[in-house]
């Protein structure tokens, strides 16, 4: 909200962190790519929280994917599962 999108992509890092470490059960996954200028590239991410994961098992068997292009700098597809 505050910042840049560069800004936020380079703090995503320490915030997964943080996320992990109060809420050990929650599966984090973060990828990156090293470009010629040692520059590190962020690609996508994946992010399940303990208590989703832990009430899964007592949804209906419903999942919903849904997309939106996003807009601006980065023009990319942002794509969401949900129970």
């Amino acid at each position: 909200m505050f910042g840049t999108d560069d800004d936020s992509y380079k703090s995503l890092a320490a915030y997964l962190y943080v996320l992990k470490v109060s809420n050990p059960s929650t599966l984090i996954d973060i990828k990156t790519e090293t470009e010629e200028n040692g520059f590190r590239r962020f690609l996508y991410m994946f992010l399940a929280f303990g208590a989703s994961i832990d009430g899964f098992r007592y949804l209906r068997r419903v999942i919903v994917v849904d997309g939106t292009h996003l807009t601006g700098k980065y023009k990319e597809v942002l794509l969401t599962a949900s129970g």
